[in-house]
């Protein structure tokens, strides 16, 4: 009701469910632990498990079904921050699994998918909120988008000025 309501004023409502990192909400009082990456401290889903890719199918289908909306918002920000080695290796050949995935299920429903920046952005290439590791691992790491994305290119500054958030947008732009 809410989405309709929401469209009835012209604004269009997108949802963002978190589908690697900042997925506490799934593991609530001890579910689908056997899905996460480290079901001591459960944050993230393991994107080399079938079964949590299919559970993940499964909600955004479920959304999808229900709320009808254009984009697709996957969250993705902060995937690590939580029960990860630093392995910033590993998190990278994990994004590369998990990205292509997601992007599949915006294409197949036609659908554009959304996704924050952080992970894809290295120390020095934005103002801040750079969780990319290093400059390799996040040219990996936007290398594995999907070209149609739609970048979230969130910051925590508050800063009046819009020049000092143009070096992330570069970066993206040339990615």
């Amino acid at each position: 009701k809410l989405f309709a309501t929401y469209r009835t004023m012209h604004v269009e409502p997108m949802p963002m469910i978190q589908s690697f990192g900042h997925m506490e909400w799934l593991f609530a009082n001890q579910k689908y632990l056997d899905l996460a990456f480290n079901p001591e401290i459960p944050y993230a889903i393991d994107p080399r498990k079938p079964e949590a890719q299919a559970k993940i199918s499964q909600i955004w289908s479920e959304a999808i079904a229900l709320l009808n909306p254009r984009n697709l918002h996957f969250g993705l920000d902060e995937v690590d921050m939580r029960g990860f080695p630093d392995d910033p290796k590993l998190v990278t050949a994990l994004w590369q699994q998990q990205l292509p995935f997601l992007g599949s299920i915006a294409k197949k429903n036609g659908k554009k998918m959304m996704l924050w920046g952080d992970k894809g952005l290295a120390p020095g290439e934005a103002i801040d909120a750079a969780h990319g590791h290093d400059a390799t691992e996040a040219a990996a790491r936007r290398a594995a988008i999907p070209k149609d994305a739609l970048i979230t290119d969130w910051h925590y500054r508050a800063e009046p000025e819009a020049e000092p958030f143009r070096k992330s947008l570069n970066v993206w732009a040339k990615s």
